[in-house]
């Protein structure tokens, strides 16, 4: 009895280690098992939402173009309308054309598995890779493509609008794959106009995307409208090219004023023009930069845009001693009814009119800025200047 007691209280410590131990553990292995499976499941998944948030940057701008819907028309004439695939495809055309692209894209995968050999499954993935570019789903519009044009039975208007498509993709991409570009001149040899001369735009932006320059400029030669000159705009402006980019810009300008690419054509003259100023100014040929500023007060003399290039020519003026010609590009800011540089212009015509020993006058700009844009991030300089004219004119 004695020993079993002895043994009892032994072993009761050695237990209670055990036990302790093993708990410990349980515990140890329970947070590890958490971290892993949980905490390292939740980073990774916040690390894909941020990273879903960062949107590429572009290389540089592209005027936007817009893609003609597909032709559908008289489609379904040659066929029955008994057949059943015949009325599915119509139930497909008419939803696409009525916008409602949701309901067409379902009865798209209905149609691809219920009719893999309809005469008008061609057409019903092409009006489906439509769709998915217009969502941004380049890669499922692509298999949609390259389902079509690996058939020998298919139209030759089919194949046309699918390598259409096929170069829109590649140019809204920058991409310059060779499947893509195999295609396109394969199409561009034998087809005639007015598609040749889409094609070979696309082409033209591959090649540039390639960083083929010449190639790209013989093919945007041959592209018929404005978007030959959009094509060589923008291979001149992937060059720095910045004479010839903005020739072609006027260009359009001058030819396509209710293009719905003006805006883009605006905001892309205006932007090299001031550039290539700014660069000539600083090498010393202010003759030439005002030639550049020039072209942006002549297109545009009654926008913002426009009186800022004549506040920089007044700067110009001013360096080259020609103080008149300074004054009279900056009254012209003031006459315009935009007042939005109309600041700026005070601002420098006080500071010219001080340069030019006529204090009163500067003080009556800087004193105009002061009273009629008391918001104006000149005023606190505006200030300062009417101090310092005022201290001179006591003397």
């Amino acid at each position: 009895m004695r020993r079993e007691q002895y043994y009892n209280r032994v072993n009761i410590p050695i237990y209670r280690m055990i036990t302790s131990f093993c708990m410990f553990l349980l515990f140890i292995s329970t947070g590890l098992f958490l971290y892993f499976f949980f905490y390292q499941s939740m980073m990774n998944s916040l690390q894909d939402y941020n990273d879903g948030r960062k949107a590429p940057a572009p290389v540089y701008e592209q005027a936007q173009v817009t893609i003609p819907k597909i032709s559908l028309q008289e489609t379904i004439a040659p066929i029955p309308l008994v057949d059943k695939s015949a009325r599915d495809a119509e139930r497909i055309f008419t939803a696409y054309e009525l916008g409602d692209n949701v309901l067409a894209s379902r009865f798209i995968v209905d149609f691809i598995t219920d009719y893999p050999q309809s005469p008008f499954i061609h057409k019903v993935r092409l009006v489906g890779a439509y769709i998915m570019n217009e969502r941004g789903d380049y890669q499922t519009a692509l298999s949609y493509i390259q389902k079509i044009l690996g058939n020998s039975d298919i139209t030759s208007e089919d194949y046309s609008e699918a390598v259409l498509l096929l170069g829109s993709i590649s140019r809204e991409r920058k991409q310059h794959d060779s499947y893509i570009q195999s295609f396109l001149e394969k199409a561009f040899f034998t087809a005639s106009e007015p598609t040749k001369s889409k094609l070979a735009f696309y082409l033209g932006y591959l090649f540039l995307h390639k960083g083929e320059f010449q190639s790209s400029l013989s093919y945007f030669n041959q592209v018929i409208g404005e978007d030959g000159l959009l094509g060589k705009a923008a291979l001149y402006q992937a060059q720095v090219m910045r004479p010839e980019s903005i020739n072609e810009l006027e260009n359009f300008l001058n030819s396509y004023p209710a293009s719905s690419n003006y805006d883009y054509v605006k905001t892309t003259f205006i932007k090299e023009n001031n550039l290539l100023a700014q660069e000539l100014t600083i090498r010393g040929y202010l003759d030439s930069a005002e030639r550049f500023y020039k072209k942006i007060t002549q297109h545009f003399p009654d926008s913002a845009e426009g009186d800022q290039a004549r506040i920089d020519m007044a700067e110009l003026y001013y360096q080259k001693q020609n103080h008149e010609e300074a004054l009279v590009q900056l009254h012209d800011v003031l006459k315009n009814n935009d007042t939005f540089k109309d600041p700026d212009a005070l601002f420098v015509l006080g500071k010219i009119s001080f340069e030019m020993d006529k204090q009163e006058e500067a003080l009556g700009y800087f004193r105009s800025l002061i009273e009629k844009y008391p918001r104006s991030s000149y005023i606190a300089k505006a200030q300062e200047w009417q101090e310092l004219i005022f201290e001179s004119l006591k003397y």
